[in-house]
This record gives structure tokens, sequence and C-alpha cells, in this order.
């Protein structure tokens, strides 16, 4: 019979039971205890040791040291470990939910299910907590017998991010314990949770990059700022963190201080909010759920399509690259490979799903028209992926959103980076952009050519260079958008005035795109010395290496001339053109603000830079016994001593390419 509880008897009930927040304690202290323990070895323990290890005077350790030490325990171990016992202990304070029998005594007991709750929730808290107090007074003890100042401003706020990021995910951990019936579940669940957003977001971008020429899975738009948000473990740990503030020369730290906090405080309210979460669905939660895998019933729908969704796009992709993906070429894809593969996956994530709710294999009959549905979807949406309804393969963002805008080119002659905010540098690397976009089928045909070359020895090789061109737009609002094209080009299309390589070279050749990438920072105005690059070839057509070191003068006198060809725009000229690529190099050692350091600059020479060149002839640089010299003259010659040593049947070094395969080794 149905047993009955009056609203009198309802009123009788206490909200908190003191006999059950005691018994919590004496059952499951051993957490508490490992959770208390671990703490005492990593902060007051390690603390004390490295004030009495009997190697160092307690006095030479500095506040600011044992300030970064508590701050670092506070950024980075805190979030291991409450994430960690956070989930264990949930899975022990309300295991009683996943077995019949428990659930069915403890329901029974004179208090609301309310009260079951928040005796529990706070037997979790008052372990955690109590804890920390333990080993802030160890820590607070510990400090006492140093020499150095006691940083208890650091200690403090080690206590308050250590208790705000227990709530976090010790709440976390209840909320996911009151949506199964399996204890192992739990844990399952918890991990998840706490990566679904920003691995759904991964996933999708993933599965954008099979379809859109040049989109980057690596970008983040507005949608992954905000699924990095909804991961608060990955987002503290990026974002919690510590960093000395040294003063204007560098030379002294000022302080130290942690950075994120106020990501902490927002996220205790948000745990805050997951407990009376887990309060509200705790008590419409059905005592005949222990088991179950999904112990709510609005959420088994939520669960099962969620499966099958991602198990399409992770297990889906990873298939078709094992299958259709790894035999296509880079400008081609298989749209039927695609959607065979992902809804293959699907229906594998989607029938497990059911399986494990149904507790049986037996599941064909009762879910074949959800599995239906789930097929017409997954075939939409690849379709339409595929057919760009957003224009994501076009998008090049307006100038007045950039920010800033990061930049790679990277091709067999030259490898520049870096990160520019001047309006004229954005202005070219749009357009060269939106060259690259335009030429789409055109670098695809050519990308066919090209791949297909190596695999038939006799065919010509293409006549094409290429070079690779990264964008990473950061946006207004912290978003970003990133892009990746492979450029093919001729040589005549260098200077053409309408091609993507042509854009690159003109914002190359800039002289502010010069001095951002090429002197790195660097003051040319302050060179101290450096050192001259250049290849000497052997009688036998074997390079070496060797280096010339610089006066104060002669580097100075050469730096007057490296800002010259800036200037004039001459040193951008000739990166794409194989001709002009210089085998020589300078090395020059800049002078910073800061005492000791000294910042060196590389400056990968070409033809183009006469100024240069003319001044490493007139120095006595270079000359006869330090040649300059092209790529292609250095490798004329050593195929020509090469083939001369061959004929007079002298030792011959490397294999049958000879001279050929050292250069490309050296050059690597």
């Amino acid at each position: 019979m149905q047993s009955k509880t009056s609203s009198s008897d309802l009123i009788r009930m206490p909200l908190l039971s003191g006999t059950l927040f005691r018994k919590n304690i004496s059952r499951f202290w051993p957490l508490w205890a490992a959770y208390a323990l671990i703490w005492t070895l990593a902060l007051p323990l390690n603390l004390f040791t490295q004030l009495h290890n009997g190697y160092a005077d307690p006095a030479s350790l500095s506040y600011d040291d044992l300030a970064w030490d508590i701050l670092n325990s506070a950024s980075g171990f805190s979030i291991f470990m409450t994430l960690v016992f956070g989930c264990l202990m949930a899975m022990a304070l309300y295991s009683y939910l996943c077995t019949a029998r428990s659930v069915g005594f403890v329901h029974t007991l004179p208090i609301r299910r309310a009260g079951l709750f928040w005796t529990n929730y706070l037997s979790g808290l008052f372990m955690f907590f109590s804890a920390h107090a333990l080993v802030f007074v160890l820590t607070w003890a510990v400090l006492l017998t140093g020499g150095a100042g006691m940083p208890l401003r650091e200690l403090v706020i080690w206590l308050g991010v250590s208790c705000c990021l227990a709530v976090l995910f010790f709440s976390f951990g209840v909320l996911c314990a009151m949506f199964t019936g399996q204890v192992l579940a739990i844990p399952v669940f918890f991990g998840v949770g706490n990566v679904l957003a920003i691995g759904i977001d991964y996933l999708v971008r993933t599965f954008s990059s099979i379809f859109l020429y040049g989109y980057l899975a690596g970008g983040s738009g507005g949608f992954t700022m905000w699924a990095l948000r909804l991961s608060p473990a990955v987002y503290l740990s990026r974002n919690l963190r510590v960093e000395y503030v040294w003063d204007e020369s560098y030379t002294t730290i000022v302080s130290v201080r942690i950075l994120g906090l106020g990501a902490v405080w927002i996220y205790t309210a948000v745990g805050l909010g997951f407990a009376l979460a887990a309060l509200a669905l705790y008590c419409r939660r059905n005592s005949e759920s222990a088991g179950d895998t999904v112990a709510q019933g609005w959420a088994k729908p939520v669960f099962k399509y969620g499966v099958a969704c991602c198990s399409a796009l992770g297990l889906g992709q990873g298939l078709y690259y094992l299958t259709w993906g790894q035999y296509r070429l880079q400008a081609d894809y298989s749209l039927t490979g695609v959607l065979v593969c992902m809804v293959l996956m699907g229906l594998v994530g989607y029938f497990a799903a059911e399986m494990l709710m149904r507790k049986s294999f037996r599941v064909l009959r009762a879910s074949w028209k959800g599995a239906a549905v789930l097929t017409v979807v997954l075939l939409v949406l690849s379709v339409c992926m595929s057919m760009d309804l957003l224009g994501l393969e076009t998008k090049v963002p307006a100038a007045e959103e950039i920010q800033s805008l990061g930049y790679s080119i990277n091709g067999p002659f030259q490898y520049i980076d870096g990160e520019t905010e001047d309006p004229l540098l954005i202005d070219l690397l749009r357009d060269a952009h939106s060259h690259a976009v335009a030429e789409k089928e055109l670098q695809m045909d050519r990308s066919r050519e090209y791949d297909r070359w190596p695999m038939t020895p006799d065919a010509e090789r293409p006549g094409y260079s290429r070079t690779s061109l990264r964008l990473t737009y950061r946006l207004a609002g912290g978003s970003e958008l990133s892009r990746s094209y492979t450029i093919y080009y001729r040589q005549e299309e260098v200077s053409d005035g309408k091609s993507a390589v042509c854009a690159l070279q003109t914002f190359c050749a800039d002289p502010k795109a010069q001095i951002e990438y090429m002197l790195d920072g660097g003051d040319l105005t302050r060179v101290s010395g450096g050192e001259f690059e250049y290849y000497t070839v052997s009688e036998r057509g074997s390079t070496s290496n060797n280096w010339y070191s610089l006066t104060t003068d002669e580097a100075r006198t050469l730096a007057e001339a490296i800002l010259a060809d800036i200037r004039s725009g001459r040193s951008g000229q000739g990166l794409f053109d194989e001709d002009s690529q210089m085998s020589n190099s300078l090395e020059l050692y800049c002078l910073t603000d800061q005492r000791s350091r000294t910042h060196y600059v590389r400056i990968p020479l070409t033809a183009c830079m006469r100024s240069t060149l003319q001044a490493l002839e007139e120095l006595g640089v270079a000359g006869e016994d330090r040649p300059l010299m092209t790529e292609k003259e250095l490798q004329e010659k050593m195929n020509a001593d090469y083939e001369e040593a061959s004929a007079e049947g002298g030792a011959i070094i490397g294999g049958a390419d000879g001279p050929t395969e050292i250069l490309v080794a050296e050059a690597a």
C-alpha cells in the first residue's frame, strides 16, 4: 500500500538532520583526510622544506618567492584538487540514489527531500572548508618560522579561491548525480560536462574545415568564446594565472599578482546556481530511477540525440579520415564519403544510447523512427555545410571590426610571421585574403596537379612555387577568425598586380611590415656587433657553413644599409623569387634597455638588397674568401665541382644526387 505523509507531518519534519550530517562525516572521513593530507604536503610542508632545507638561510627566500608559491597553488593545483575531489565527494554523498534499497530506506526517514539534499550538500562543503582552514593555519605557522615577510594577503587569496572552486566543482558534481541512477555514470557526466561546450565547438569547426576552402578548425568565433566560458575547468586553467610585476627596467620584481579572480567569483555564483538546480531535480526525481543511466525523464531524449550527434561529428570524422579522407587529394573531398561516415557513426551512437537507457539490445523496433529522423538531419546538415550557406568561405572581416591581425607567410624562400595593429598593413593583408578567396578554383586545380606529380615519376614537375598564408583576425568582442591557404604561383605572377602572391609581395615590401617581421623588435640604431654567414664549396662538391664576426663599426654600417633597403622597399622584393634568394645572411646584436640583455636580429638577404650587398663588399666583409652567392649559384657550383670530381675519379660524397642532397640537408 502506498504510504502518505500529511501536511502537518511535513511541517514538523526538520530541514536539516544533525544525525545524518555526523553520519556522513564518519562514513566518508577517508576522502576528507586524503584531501587534507594532499594539501598539507603540497603547501605547508613544501614551504617548510624550502625554508629549512639546511642549504639556504630562511631569510634568503624573499616575500615574492613565498607569495608566488602560494598563489601558484591557488591558480593551478587548487583547480585540479577541487575538480577531482568535487566529483568524488558528490559520488560518495549521493551514492544512495543509485541503489533501490538505499534510496527506499533514506526516503522513509522523517526529513524532507530538501532537508536530505542540504544536509548532504553542507556535509561536503564542510569537509572541503575545514580542510582548507587546517591547511591555512599550518601554512601560517610555517611562515612564522621563516625570515621573509608574511604573505598573509596571498594566503587569504589562496583560501578564498580554493573554497570558491570547491563550491563550483562540488555543486556541479551534485548536479550530475541528479541526472543518473548509476554511480559510475556520475564521473562520466562530470568529465563530459566540463568540456562538452568546447568539445562540440571544436567538432563543428573541424567538420566545417572538411568542406570550406581555407577554413581553419583553430579559429575562435563568438560561439567559441562562449563555449570556453561554459567549460569552467578549461577556462580557469587558461585564465587563472600568476605573474610577476616588474619595474620599468625589468630588473626588479615589484610584486606578485594573480589574474582571473573575477572569473572565480562569477563561477562561484554559477556553482550556487548548480546547487539550486540540483535541488529542484532532486525534488522531482523518482525513487524508482535508481539504476537508470538517465534518471530524469525529460533528459532522456536530450541524452540520446546528444550522444548520436557527438558520435556523428567525432567518430564520423575519424572514420572518414581513415577511409575516404586519406586517399583524397588536398583540394578534394568526398561528399558521399562524409555522408556515409556521419550517418553510420551517428546511428551507432543513437542505438548505443538507446541500449544503455533501455538496458536491452532489442531496441530497433521501438526506436527506428528516431533513427530515421536523425539520418535526415545529418544528411541535411552535411549538404548545407558543403554549400556554404552561411558564407564562411568568402568572409573577410571589415577593417573597423579588426583589433589586430596575426599573419604567417611560409614558403620555400621565406618565413614571415607577426601580428600588427597598423591599419595600412591590415588593409594589405585583407587584400591578399580577398585575392586568395577569389583564386579558389585556380588554386585547387594547381593543388591537384602538384599533388599528383610525385605519384607519376615520368610526369614533368609543375612550374609552380608555393607558399602558405595563415591569417588570424582578432575582432572586437574578443572573438577570432582564422584562415589558411596554400598559394601556388608562377614567377611572372609575383608582379602582375592582380594575383594573391602579388598582394603578398606588396605587403612584404612595405617598410612597416619589414620593420615588424624582419627586425622583430630590434633597434638597428643600437647595434653592437654581429656575424655574416657564408658558404664555401670544396673541390669535391661539399659545402661548409661559416661565420665571420663583425666589428661594431662594420655592424653599424651594415645596419644603416639595411635600413636604407627597408625604407626603399627593396628588402621585401625577391622574397617570392627563387633566383633572388641569397645563401648568405646577417645576424646583428642590438642593445636593449634591459641590463645585460641583447636582442638578436637575423636578416635574410636577397639579391634586391643592393645597399646591403654593396656595403658588404665595400667593407671587405664579403669577397673572394667570403663569397656572396645566391642559392641558385651555390647549387650550380656544387653540382659543377661534384661532376668534375666524379670525372676525375675522386672521392664522391653522398649518393646519386651527391651535393644536391647535402645542400637540402644543410638548408633544412
